[in-house]
This record gives C-alpha cells, sequence and structure tokens, in this order.
C-alpha cells in the first residue's frame, strides 16, 4: 500500500484532486481572518494611519492628495490608501472594510504559497506548509490588518509564481514575464522603495539559474517592468503638477532617515530573536526543514527555495531600520519550511511502518509546551496564582484572557504528544491532525475575545455612546494639541480621527475655538477646561485623557 494512502485524503493528494487543497486552504485561512472580525478596532500606528488616510481621500474625492488635518501626507507611496478607499467606496466605512484588501491578499498569498511549493518541493509539503503558515499569530494579525504588509508580500509571491509558471509554459513565457515584470512597479505603489529588497534578493535565482529558465531572455519580463515603472512615472507626473517637489521631499525623507538609523531603536539583533519567537509554534520545524533542504535540495531551485529568502533576510537585517512586519515576507518560506518538515517525517513514518525518532522527539517537545499551557491556564482560570501572591488582581485579569485559548491548545497538543510517544501502533493522520489543529482553534478563540483585531475597543466604545455619536456623524470636529505631539496623543488622535465625520481645524489653544464649535481636546490642556470661566466649555466625556468639548454659544464676543 502507498503511504500516501494511509493518510487523509486531503494529504495525499493524487494528481485527480489538485484543486481540493485550495478550498481547504480558504477555509482554514478564511475562518481565522472571520475570527478577527467578530469585534474590530483599530491599531493606531500604523493600520489606523492608513485606515484615516484612506477615509481623508474618500470624503475628499482628491486621490493624489492624502491629507492629515489640512497638511498634505507622503511619508509612504498610496497604493495602500486606494485599495482602503476603494473598499470604502464599495462597502461603507469601517475597520472591517478598511482590512478588506489585506485579508483578500493574505489568502491569495496562502494560496500561492501552495502553488509556488508544489513546484519547488512537493504538493504535500505545500499543503502543510500554507496549513502552518495560517498558524503563525502574526501572520493572521497582519492578514487582517490595514498596512502595505499583506498586499507587499502577495505580490512578491506572484511575482514568484508568474517566474515559475513561465518555466513551465513555454508558450506562454511572454505573459507570464509580463506579469513578473508588473509586480516590481505595483510593489513600489505599495510599499515604495522598499520593493527594492526583494527585487534585488531574486538576483541570484534569475542570473546564476539563467541557463535553466532563461527569464533574463524574457521580453515580457522586461516590458512588464516597463509598464509598472510607467504606472510610477504616470503617479510621478501628477504628484509634480498637483504639489511640486512636496510629496518627493518626504518619500525620499523618509527612505533616508529609515536606512541612515534604527528608527524604532531596536537594535542590530532584533531578527535574530523576534523571527524565531514570532514563527512559533513552528520554529524546530522550520529549522529541520531547513536541515533537510540544505542536506539534500530536490531540484535544481535551490537559489530560489533557499537563497531567495536567505538574501532578503540579509537585506532587511543591513536596512538600519527594523520592525516587527518587514520580515513577514519571508514567512511564507517559512512555513513551507515546516510544512516540508513534516512531509519528510511522514514519508519515513509511512514507507516504513515506524515511528521515526525526530518524530518522538518533537512529540516530547510540544508535550512539555502543552503541560506548561495546562497548568498555567488552569491556575488563571481558577484564580490560584492570584491566591498563591504569583501575580496581583490586574495581572491575573490581564491575563486571564489567554486562558481559554492556552487551554485549548494544551489539550490538542497532549493528545498529540500522546500519539507520538505512547506505545503500540501510533496513526500519523491523529499525530498531524492535533498538531495542526491546536494552534488553529487557539487562534480562532483569540481572535473572537478580542486578542486579534480589537486593539482600541475603549476610543470606539466612547465614540459610540448616545451622547457621543450623534455629535461625531453631524458636526465637524476640531482639535486642540500642542507642539510637540507624543506618540501616545498621535495614536489617539488617529483613532478619534477615524470615529469623526467631518474634520474641522487644529488650534493649538482653546481660546482659538469658536462658539458652538466641537473639538477633542489633547490630555495636556484638559486642565485648561477647569480653569476657564464657568460656563464657557461643555465637557461631554473624556476617554484616554482626551475630552470632548463644545465651547458654548454664551461665550461669542459680540464686539
Amino acid at each position: 500500500m502507498s503511504y500516501l494512502s494511509r493518510l487523509p485524503k486531503v494529504f495525499a493528494i493524487d494528481q485527480h484532486a489538485r484543486w481540493l487543497p485550495y478550498p481547504l486552504l480558504g477555509l482554514w485561512q478564511g475562518l481565522l481572518l472571520a475570527a478577527s472580525n467578530v469585534e474590530t478596532s483599530l491599531m493606531a500606528h500604523d493600520e489606523g494611519w492608513y485606515a484615516t488616510l484612506a477615509l481623508g481621500l474618500v470624503r475628499s474625492q482628491d486621490w493624489l492628495s492624502p491629507t492629515w488635518w489640512g497638511q498634505l501626507v507622503y511619508d509612504k507611496t498610496s497604493g495602500v490608501h486606494w485599495l482602503i478607499a476603494t473598499a470604502y467606496q464599495l462597502f461603507g466605512v469601517s475597520e472591517t472594510t478598511a482590512r478588506l484588501p489585506s485579508g483578500i491578499a493574505c489568502l491569495a498569498s496562502t494560496f500561492l504559497l501552495y502553488a509556488i511549493g508544489s513546484t519547488l518541493l512537493h504538493r504535500r509539503a505545500a499543503l502543510l506548509g500554507a496549513l502552518c503558515l495560517s498558524t503563525i499569530v502574526i501572520w493572521t494579525q497582519y492578514g487582517q490588518m490595514a498596512t502595505q504588509d499583506m498586499p507587499l508580500v502577495a505580490l512578491e509571491l506572484t511575482v514568484i509564481w508568474a517566474l515559475l509558471q513561465a518555466e513551465q509554459q513555454p508558450r506562454r513565457r511572454l505573459w507570464w514575464g509580463t506579469l513578473a515584470g508588473l509586480g516590481f512597479g505595483l510593489g513600489f505603489l505599495i510599499k515604495g522603495f522598499m520593493v527594492a529588497l526583494p527585487t534585488v534578493a531574486l538576483l541570484p535565482y534569475l542570473v546564476l539559474n539563467h541557463r535553466r529558465h532563461r527569464h533574463l531572455f524574457n521580453p515580457g519580463l522586461y516590458l512588464g517592468f516597463v509598464l509598472g515603472l510607467g504606472l510610477v512615472a504616470y503617479w510621478f507626473l501628477h504628484l509634480w503638477q498637483a504639489h511640486g517637489s512636496e510629496p518627493f521631499n518626504q518619500l525620499f525623507g523618509i527612505l533616508v532617515l529609515a536606512a541612515s538609523e534604527d528608527y524604532h531603536g531596536v537594535g542590530p539583533w532584533y531578527y535574530l530573536w523576534n523571527i524565531p519567537a514570532n514563527v512559533l509554534p513552528w520554529t524546530p520545524l522550520v529549522l529541520l526543514g531547513l536541515f533537510y533542504l540544505i542536506k539534500s535540495p530536490p531540484n535544481h531551485r535551490a537559489l530560489l527555495t533557499l537563497g531567495y529568502p536567505a538574501g532578503l533576510l540579509l537585506l532587511l537585517q543591513l536596512f538600519s531600520t527594523k520592525t516587527i512586519y518587514y520580515p513577514l515576507q519571508i514567512y511564507p518560506f517559512l512555513g513551507l519550511y515546516s510544512g516540508y518538515a513534516l512531509h519528510r517525517i511522514l514519508h519515513t513514518w509511512q514507507s516504513t511502518n515506524r515511528r521515526p525518532a525526530i518524530a518522538t522527539a518533537l512529540s516530547g517537545f510540544y508535550g512539555l509546551i502543552a503541560l506548561v499551557a495546562l497548568v498555567l491556564s488552569l491556575g488563571l482560570l481558577t484564580g490560584t496564582w492570584s491566591k498563591l501572591g504569583l501575580f496581583d488582581a490586574a495581572l491575573q485579569q490581564e491575563l486571564s484572557v489567554y486562558s481559554i485559548p492556552a487551554l485549548v491548545l494544551s489539550g490538542l497538543w497532549l493528545v498529540y504528544a500522546i500519539s507520538g510517544l505512547g506505545k503500540g501502533r501510533s496513526q500519523p493522520h491523529v499525530w498531524l491532525s492535533s498538531l495542526l489543529i491546536g494552534p488553529w482553534l487557539a487562534i480562532g478563540l483569540a481572535g473572537t475575545s478580542g486578542l486579534i483585531g480589537n486593539y482600541s475597543s475603549d476610543i470606539k466604545d466612547f465614540c459610540r455612546q448616545p451622547a457621543i455619536a450623534p455629535v461625531l456623524a453631524q458636526h465637524s470636529v476640531n482639535v486642540v494639541l500642542g507642539d510637540p505631539v507624543s506618540r501616545p496623543d498621535h495614536q489617539v488622535w488617529i483613532l478619534t480621527s477615524f470615529c469623526s465625520s467631518q474634520w474641522g481645524k487644529r488650534f493649538l489653544t482653546l481660546e482659538d475655538l469658536g462658539a458652538g464649535q466641537y473639538a477633542w481636546v489633547a490630555p495636556d490642556l484638559v486642565a485648561d477646561l477647569t480653569a476657564a470661566p464657568a460656563a464657557t466649555y461643555q465637557q461631554l466625556g473624556t476617554t484616554r485623557g482626551w475630552a470632548l468639548v463644545q465651547k458654548l454659544p454664551s461665550t461669542v464676543d459680540l464686539e
């Protein structure tokens, strides 16, 4: 009996069921994205920033001029603003519609990873890799955040997929080459100059493997590249005609700042620990898959399978500014490595009908994690840690929201550990299914409980109050905020701006407000409200120290 026949059919992909993984992956990833949008509110940086600037485009109907309270803003290229604004136009303004472009890009990336992995490695490895990728927390988190990152990843994977299709379909290589070349220009509109890094990372594959794929002799690649640059040049021309040099000063200024210093101050070795931590729980499998691939590359495309993500990671490491989301570009390949590790383990297990030693070791590792998670989650649910004095009441309450997802994860991983450690004949499908379903359910529960996707519920709830919502919906609201603006104040300013249907003007002092006008007042100026004469301002409410006020008409200067 073939080893493939001993697995559930979803993992044993034969020639007649190549379509089957796509609905499975759509359901697998789609449900996680949907769960994260049950209760939604924006994260101020950077999600709220993009969502609010896109809202400004829709209100002004000037899609060339993203503005922030009357000030032209070109800290990023406008591609993601246009995507979000289009979603607003089609489906209305909400947090969910702001996240729709990223959600679609996330689903597309999952499908593309399967298609790419099927060519580079093996269909089952590709399927398992895509399933693992979806259960990396930060992947699903950014898959439903209104940022540039997931559309960029989808474009990069589209380019790689198109290059592979050009190899496999010589008669259509012109079309596939055009699609690949076009991706570079579209990538610039999404992420600006950062698109240069994946482009450079592809060069070893394009140049050193040229004898095999002949991409550099494909006129479609250059045609697409010129078309993409033409779109960028057309946009630049209209920017220059509308605003002169100001957009370019901002775009190049941000590039110089990001490239010349560690903008976030995370240190030079940030990725050394951050990437392994964020890829959990699949870090051991990623390393194992890398070991298998380096030891015996399955085909001549190692410069793409291994070289591209390694080169991109090196370029990201050399780039001065480091963030938690830049490495999202290599996470699909890390997911593929983990899927390849599982594929190799299952192949050995089923072809020999014996559990491999590495499967036993992994079962023990994840079983230990499951026991720790079980003890911690039960202690949080019962309040044991607080009673023992290990956690104070506030920390106990803060951590308790994680207890149910942790309990579900630990339960399924204990099943996984038992199936991989127990004596007697083990069932590979039980071992594999419990390993994958555990984190999938945990992430889904975290999404429905608001841990993923609901980042500023306090501000959203405040803006929904009966006394507040009509004001924000029917009146122009100003902002009273001094200089310089602190990071926490800027975050709340972004979130309150998203909730305000009409932006007024920015004032530095309360005295600048006109009679009858409404305004958001920053925390450092709220004290001036109480110092003002009686019946000068009506304070409607406060959130995170910010006050929504109205300057009463009785204070009009009649002179």
